[in-house]
């Protein structure tokens, strides 16, 4: 894909200079753009890395001297950064886009609806009653469960597994291998025996939701009732999340992250790595939970980061990280101080 200097501008607003007539084949970093590309500085300490590049063209901060800058077509804005994901996103879409309409091999169930510019590729399985919205693509070997409705220009990739009635946004990516929609971890206990609960319940996404690769999201448990992904949230690969979670809007989940059944997750949250959540509990808005963290009782809003098992304020748990790390030297010091008074009275000792 090319794409003009002028219709990248167009994209990312600012202020133009140069050719804007200027071909452009793709965006890369300062140190690996080649003639022809587009490169970005959006840290001034890669500062010196700009005389170096080999790009066309380049996206700066609106407070970079364009005197000072030997690549001498480019955009300034306001967020150089922002604008670098803005133009990678034109030339990734681009790049990903497959034929539209049905792939022979794939199984198309009845009353299915299809907006326009709809692709189902190689050996999807799509059942009955299934609504998907427009420009949306399904990559191969995907199976799409009985009543799920999945929004517009969504982006489903290979061998992705939709449970019946789950309900997705539109524009959200759910990445390979993922599980919407499998059954909640529910058994009662009786007589010494687990007895499976039925798990009735379904899933809903929001819009410009990322479902990263291997992670399972368990429906909920009763009839009428979800385990919600907020529009906006991130969920990297390798995440569980279980059944009847609510997650608020624009968090994000890193790796191996765990979250037990019927916990509910504010807006604005991060969850780093590998960090473990009970179930029941109340995670509130604009929070940070740093790595392999075990959150055992709820979190106010706007505490800022917790770390530790269980978790806390994170200036808390490092306090006494702190002491804990000075215990062996207040150990020695009370065994030579147990010396020195054994060596005035020998009886101390006995």
């Amino acid at each position: 894909m090319i794409l003009t200097l002028e219709q990248i501008h167009q994209i990312v607003g600012g202020e133009i200079f140069g050719d804007s007539l200027l071909e452009i084949s793709g965006i890369s970093s300062l140190q690996e753009a080649i003639s022809g590309q587009m490169t970005f500085l959006a840290n001034s300490k890669y500062r010196s890395e700009v005389d170096k590049t080999a790009a066309s063209a380049i996206i700066l901060g609106q407070d970079v001297s364009l005197s000072d800058i030997a690549v001498k077509n480019g955009v300034s804005v306001d967020d150089p950064y922002y604008a670098f994901l803005q133009t990678h996103q034109a030339f990734a879409n681009a790049s990903a886009e497959l034929p539209t309409g049905i792939d022979p091999t794939a199984k198309v169930g009845e009353d299915v609806i299809l907006d326009k510019n709809v692709s189902i590729q190689a050996h999807c399985i799509i059942e009955n009653g299934v609504k998907i919205g427009e420009g949306t693509i399904i990559w191969p070997n995907t199976y799409v469960g009985p009543k799920v409705e999945i929004g517009s220009h969504v982006r489903i990739r290979s061998n992705v597994s939709i449970g019946e009635r789950v309900k997705i946004g539109d524009r959200t990516i759910i990445q390979n291998g993922a599980v919407i929609g499998s059954d909640g971890f529910g058994f009662a206990t009786f007589q010494g025996q687990h007895h499976k609960i039925p798990q009735i319940g379904t899933v809903v996404i929001g819009d410009d939701v990322e479902i990263g690769a291997n992670t399972t999201i368990d429906r909920a448990t009763l009839t009428e009732t979800s385990t919600v992904i907020g529009s906006g949230t991130k969920i990297d690969n390798l995440v569980q999340v279980a059944h009847n979670v609510k997650i608020g809007r624009h968090c994000r989940i890193a790796a191996q992250v765990g979250i037990s059944g019927s916990t509910q997750i504010g807006d604005h949250v991060t969850i780093a790595g590998q960090v473990g959540i009970a179930g029941h509990l109340t995670i509130g808005s604009n929070n940070t939970v740093l790595a392999k963290s075990g959150v055992t009782k709820n979190l106010a809003d706007n505490m800022g980061m917790v770390s530790g098992f269980p978790a806390r304020l994170h200036r808390e748990e490092m306090k006494d990280q702190a002491k804990s790390r000075r215990l062996g030297h207040f150990l020695d010091e009370l065994q030579e101080l147990k010396q020195k008074m054994a060596d005035i009275d020998p009886t101390l000792n006995e």
